[in-house]
């Protein structure tokens, strides 16, 4: 059973998810979530200040008490299209202090100006640069939605080229097929309330570009997840992105990987943006909080 404050909640998610829906374009699509996006609450005991790291503009929050000696680097979602670090802002001040840790946001390209490969250019860029501080055992990634499938096509790259992997990934809602093939797209329409029809498709379009939407680059579920560090997938069971979060688990640990899957039952997609004024979301912040002290060494 969903909480009071979820089920007041739900009509307003329903609102934003339909004008992020009816955007014709790019501009149409950011401006609707950024009007949202200022709604959104941030904890206490949090500094957040912008930087720039691999070129790139970057948030960095430091949450008080933070460890010195480990990081995490958080990929936020949009579909590759929207998405910000203002916009995010404040889901990472979740994060990052349920993690304890200094966490940095880089302000990868997005499409369409921008397609693949852009966006995991930009994420290797950013990793890269801080594994001239710390060791790879030392850092911790993370991301929703697209950001989550750029956590995956990122760690894809590092194994194949001998890079060192970071120490775990946190995938929450993660977009990993974007050839929309999974069946939770027709399963789930009718209760998904944020990524409805045809915001999927428009965005995909933009972010492939020229490159098969079933690219392991693009779609990380047709890769092989072999190799990976421990994983944690939070996922909605009503969302349209089920299938593609269940590809991934199930992929994962029959490749051998630790994966800790952890289905919510009646929230949406991004549940999490709602701290603190949902329970579920406060639950899988801390939840992420714990995973990730839990394999930080």
């Amino acid at each position: 059973m969903t909480s009071i404050a979820a089920n007041i909640a739900r009509p307003i998610v329903t609102l934003m998810g339909k004008q992020l829906s009816t955007g014709a374009t790019a501009k149409d699509i950011r401006a609707a979530y950024n009007r949202w996006s200022k709604a959104l609450l941030g904890p206490r005991g949090v500094k957040s200040e912008m930087t720039e790291i691999a070129g790139q503009r970057c948030l960095k929050t430091t949450p008080k008490g933070a460890r010195q000696d480990a990081i995490l680097l958080f990929f936020h979602g949009g579909g590759y299209v929207f998405g910000s670090l203002e916009g995010h802002r404040t889901m990472m001040e979740h994060f990052a202090k349920s993690c304890g840790l200094v966490t940095y946001m880089p302000d990868y390209r997005q499409s369409p100006e921008n397609p693949y490969p852009a966006a995991v250019d930009d994420g290797l860029a950013a990793y890269e640069e801080l594994l001239k501080i710390y060791d790879a055992s030392q850092i911790a990634i993370g991301g929703d939605s697209a950001g989550g499938g750029l956590c995956l096509a990122l760690m894809h790259r590092l194994r194949d080229s001998g890079r060192p992997l970071p120490n775990s990934a946190f995938l929450l809602s993660p977009w990993t097929d974007l050839t929309l093939a999974g069946e939770s797209y027709t399963t789930n329409a009718d209760t998904e309330l944020v990524v409805a029809h045809p915001l999927p498709e428009v965005t995909a379009q933009f972010y492939a570009g020229d490159t098969p939407r079933n690219d392991p680059g693009v779609s990380p579920l047709f890769g092989s997840q072999k190799g990976l560090p421990p994983l944690l997938v939070q996922i909605s069971t009503n969302e349209i992105l089920l299938n593609d979060a269940l590809g991934i688990v199930e992929a994962a640990r029959a490749e051998g990987v630790e994966v800790d899957y952890q289905p919510y039952e009646g929230m949406w997609h991004d549940w999490h943006l709602m701290a603190p004024l949902v329970p579920e979301s406060n639950k899988a912040i801390a939840a992420i909080g714990a995973f990730v002290k839990k394999h930080l060494p």
